[in-house]
Formats: C-alpha cells, structure tokens, sequence
C-alpha cells in the first residue's frame, strides 16, 4: 500500500506536467482525440481528463495507504477482527491502478506535439548559465563570471530588451568578453549536447538513461556497450601457459558449438556478449505481451541457457537475429523459453533450428520432456511437439505469472515434446507430483507436493 502511495504521487506530478503542457498558456501537446473530452461550455476544447484523473486519484491511493496505517496502529499483536477492514482498501488500491496504468501510457502515446510552441518558450533567460560558463571558460572565476551575467540581464531588464539586443558598447562596459559573437553563439541546442555526461538533460545522456531503464525492465539491451577487453576466442589466442591450462580445462567442452547457416547467418551458444542483442531481438515481444520481460541483468544470470543465431556484419561485429533457452523446472523437466527471431529473418527456419538444439541440450541433461506455453501451436507441432492439458504439467514457478499482462486470462497452449518416449503418457497415469521429503521427527519422513 505504501508502494502504491509513493507510484500515486509520481503519477500525480506527471498528469498535473501534462495538464501545465497541454493548457493554452503552454500549447506544447494537445491530448490525443480518444483519450480527451469535450468542454460543457466550450465545444472546441479538448480537456485532458485522463491525466487530470491520474492527478487525482493519488489522493484515493495515498488516503487507502493512510486508512490501513490508522487501523494498524492500535492493534495488539496477533489477528484481530478489525483487519477485515484491509480489504477494501487493498482491492480498491489493487483494481484503480490496474485500470489508471492501463489508461495511462497509451494517452501519453497519443499525445500530439507542437514543436514550434516549444521553441517559442526556450527563452533567452535559460541561456544565462551558458554565457556565464562561457566566460569561465575564458579563465573567469565563475563567481565573477555569474556576477557580470547578473549584471547584464539587470541592464536588458531595465531597457526592456534581450540581453542580445543591448548595444555592443553596453555590453562591453559591463565586460569586454561580452561581444556580438558570443552572444550569437548561445542556443538550446548547444547547451544540451553540452549536457551529454549523466545523468544530464543532453539529447544523448536522456537516450541513454531511457535505454538503462529499458534494459531493467527487459524492454530493450540497456545502456549502451562500453569498451571492453577483447575476450579470448580460443587457447590458442591466448598465452601458452594459459593455452595448456585451458586444454586442460573441463571448460573446453563447454565452447560455443557453431553451425554455418545460408546468408552469413551461424547458429551458437551465447556468450555474454551477446545478452544485449538478446535483448533487443526479445524487446518487440515483449512490448506486445507475446514475451515476458527479462531484464538484462536477469539475462546475464540465464546466459548458459540460450543459443542464438547471429549474422555476421561487413567490417562491424556480429548481431543477434534470433535466441532461444532451454530452462530447468525439475530433474526430468525443462521447458523452452525466450524464442524470438527477428521480423526480418522470419521463414528462415530458424526458430525450427533453435528448438532442435534446445532438445539437443535436453538430451544431454538426461531430461524426459520438455514444455512450452505458447500461442503458436502448429509451429511447435512442426517441431515434433504436442499438445497437452495444462493441468497435467507442473507449475511454473509464480515469479514468471506475476511479470504476465494476460495473468488474468492466459491464452497460451500447452505443448510438451516427450525426450524419453511415452514420458508425458508415464507422467499422466502415475499424476506425479514433485515432492520433497520433509523430516517429521520420529515420526520419519512426509513428503508433500512444492509447486514448482
């Protein structure tokens, strides 16, 4: 509740931002057509009422947080029959969110953009810190430098003009570094290209910080590549004595294994230089519900999991065009996860590819079946799959259901590929569960079912 208190008055900070920016008085978006309404009195207007309701439910949310704070507070410990008063405010917290967030990011898409009213508000005065650095620039304390820039706006002010517009001689009374030329080279773009360092207003620190956020989210690769060391591709890259040590290693069976497809495409393990094209070739999925979201971080962690297909570039390095993972759910049980391929390489038959060394790695581990929950059936069919109850498979671990948008009404399709044949026939008539023993004392063992 208190989580959803603090989102409320982010939320509220924003929709009022918008309400400002889509008033006369700033004319810098109009709200979209299907997310505005019409003024009782005005039937030109378009009143933006979404985010003026984003605004005002976060007194709705932060006042539920306050209520169960204030039933809390005289409790003892233990239950008491006062605390079925949390469940009014918890659904209510839970159902307005659901529907304002929902609401809410597809009205900011919406949002028309009047880039000349923009313009018009960036004003000479935000270039007041830009002259006076400028001047600092010169070897000038700053200090002294925003002293003479202070000056110069008082004398504009008394005369009425932009500080541009006062007479040279004016200006190099005040000081002789402020000539026409330096003035004339003062602009809003320039000032933010200056602010490129993070976490800065610059056009290329904001991409940055959006890309950074992207990747925590598992929308996109993240922030961008920094330099690295180079990664030794094999031993004998590297020196002898750590070419011995790695002939020696059980590590070197573990190598990328590479298949050459048609048009420079090489199918492979993954490596961590690859998670950020993973990322960006799962990003369009996941925006439209079809992936759940991996945060980059969490990619880094599954890495081992994948293979990828990459295409190798002209003078550049290579870049990901499709992945794919194979995940433990048990000791008998994996499942196929992440299968994305990029637009442009669909009907390649690499998803098809992906999926044979997805099973390949099954094998190897010894496994019996391994799932898949999807909404393309007659692919997965293709692949050698079939389709089950879902109600015969383990679930899944809750962490995956909860990062769902369709966890209310899930329409994906179960289908499992038998490893071992007549597993998933052997599965349904013993109705297996996956237990672990429980020591009860001396009374001996009791094994319950874990949701898995």
């Amino acid at each position: 509740m208190q989580a959803a208190a603090a989102l409320a008055v982010h939320l509220s900070r924003l929709g009022e931002d918008l309400v400002l920016w889509c008033s006369p008085g700033f004319g810098w978006y109009r709200p979209g057509a299907g997310f505005a309404t019409g003024s009782s009195l005005l039937p030109q207007k378009r009143n933006p009422d979404l985010f003026e309701l984003a605004r005002g439910k976060s007194a709705r949310l932060i006042a539920n947080a306050e209520r169960l704070a204030i039933l809390l507070k005289g409790l003892p410990s233990a239950y008491q029959k006062d605390l079925q008063e949390d469940k009014e405010t918890v659904f209510d917290t839970a159902d307005t969110l659901e529907v304002l967030l929902a609401a809410l990011a597809p009205a900011i898409e919406a949002l028309e953009e009047n880039a000349e009213a923009m313009e018009r508000t960036a004003v000479a005065d935000l270039l007041a810190v830009e002259l006076a650095d400028s001047l600092v620039d010169d070897g000038l304390p700053f200090r002294e430098a925003h002293a003479l820039v202070g000056r110069l706006w008082a004398e504009a002010e008394r005369r009425q003009v932009a500080p541009r517009e006062l007479p040279q001689e004016a200006r190099l009374a005040i000081a002789p570094q402020l000539t026409d030329a330096r003035l004339a080279a003062l602009s809003v773009s320039r000032a933010l290209a200056r602010r490129g360092h993070a976490p800065g207003a610059g056009p290329d620190s904001v991409r940055a910080q959006l890309a950074w956020h992207e990747g925590r989210l598992g929308l996109g690769p993240g922030e961008p590549m920094t330099p690295t060391v180079e990664r030794l591709s094999s031993p004998a890259a590297a020196s002898p004595a750590a070419a011995s040590a790695a002939a020696a290693s059980p590590a070197v069976a573990l190598a990328p294994q590479e298949e050459r497809l048609e048009a420079g495409l090489i199918l492979r393990r993954a490596g961590p230089d690859d998670v950020r094209g993973i990322a960006s070739v799962m990003a369009d999925y996941v925006m439209k519900a079809v992936l759940l979201p991996r945060p980059v971080s969490e990619l880094y962690q599954s890495i081992r999991e994948f293979h990828v297909v990459v295409r190798e570039v002209e003078g550049g390095e290579p870049e990901v065009v499709a992945c794919a993972a194979l995940r433990l759910l048990w000791g008998d049980l994996g499942e196929v996860r992440s299968l994305a391929v990029r637009p442009d390489c669909h009907g390649r038959g690499l998803g098809g590819k992906l999926v044979s060394r997805v099973l390949d790695d099954a094998r190897t581990l010894g496994l019996h079946r391994v799932i898949a929950l999807t909404r393309e059936v007659p692919f997965f069919e293709r692949c050698g799959f079939q389709v089950v109850e879902r109600e015969t498979l383990p679930r899944k671990v809750w962490t995956d259901c909860v990062r769902c948008p369709r966890r209310h009404a899930c329409d994906e399709i179960a289908v499992a590929f038998d490893v071992v044949p007549g597993a998933s026939e052997m599965a349904a008539l013993g109705r297996r569960s996956h237990r672990h023993p429980i020591p009860q004392g001396s009374a001996g063992e009791m094994s319950l079912p874990i949701v898995t």
